[in-house]
């Protein structure tokens, strides 16, 4: 069946399709209220995952398998808690099993919610997603639900403009950078009538070369006005 929920019978170790105690309005719930929960479920967009007390699969309905891309095999094999997760946090450093949402709602019995974590696709590829989890008993002594939907495209997209913003920033504060040489150009500079030398501050005087180069991004290139060069000729020639 396409749409029905699996559980996994540990005493069989097969999925059947009776939804597990920490997904049941009760424990004595009326046969039209199961099926009625088994078809919610299965209509979700979001993968919906609950774990038992021991951090052991019990039930999952089929967008979690599409998203996590798992048969049922693999889903009844994930533990809460386990390096095979290979998760990443936003900024790529790895998440540890036990940080996970649905490790640290079962640890410590408070609701988690909304984290964006990377995890490793088949082929390689990273799959992002935005998961929540909600203790369904006593920290310890009950299961977990969590659940969870597929992010990837929004997650790149955020990634893309907030590259590109630290790009605009970057071009702004070079601009600025550059705005500031021109108008320490185009004030008043002080230049040593002998030497030539330009004076930086009340104790430094620097060359020409270096000042061009620091404050315009300019290097200079020396040669002789026409001047000079017939003044310097004609002091060679008598």
């Amino acid at each position: 069946m396409q749409d029905a929920l699996h559980t996994h019978d540990r005493r069989t170790g097969h999925a059947s399709l009776e939804p597990p105690p920490s997904l049941r309005a009760g424990a004595r719930a009326a046969p039209a209220d199961a099926t009625r929960l088994r078809s919610i479920l299965a209509s979700l967009a979001e993968g919906v995952v609950a774990y038992d007390r021991d951090g052991r699969v019990e039930t999952w309905n089929p967008a979690a398998s599409r998203i996590l891309e798992m048969d049922p095999d693999e889903m009844q094999r994930r533990m809460l808690a386990e390096p095979g997760w290979a998760a990443v946090r936003e900024d790529g450093a790895p998440l540890a099993p036990g940080e996970l949402p649905w490790a640290v709602a079962g640890a410590t019995g408070v609701p988690v919610r909304n984290v964006r974590l990377g995890l490793r696709r088949r082929d390689d590829t990273q799959l992002w997603i935005s998961a929540s989890a909600a203790p369904a008993g006593r920290p310890g002594a009950g299961g977990v639900v969590a659940s969870f939907r597929e992010v990837t495209e929004r997650f790149l997209s955020d990634r893309r403009l907030r590259g590109a913003l630290a790009a605009s920033q970057a071009l702004v504060a070079r601009l600025r950078e550059d705005l500031r040489k021109v108008e320490t150009l185009g004030g008043l500079v002080p230049v040593c009538a002998a030497c030539h030398g330009i004076r930086v501050d009340a104790r430094y005087w620097s060359g020409v070369e270096a000042y061009a180069a620091e404050h315009a991004g300019a290097r200079v290139a020396h040669g002789l006005c026409p001047a000079c060069e017939d003044r310097l000729l004609s002091r060679g020639g008598g």
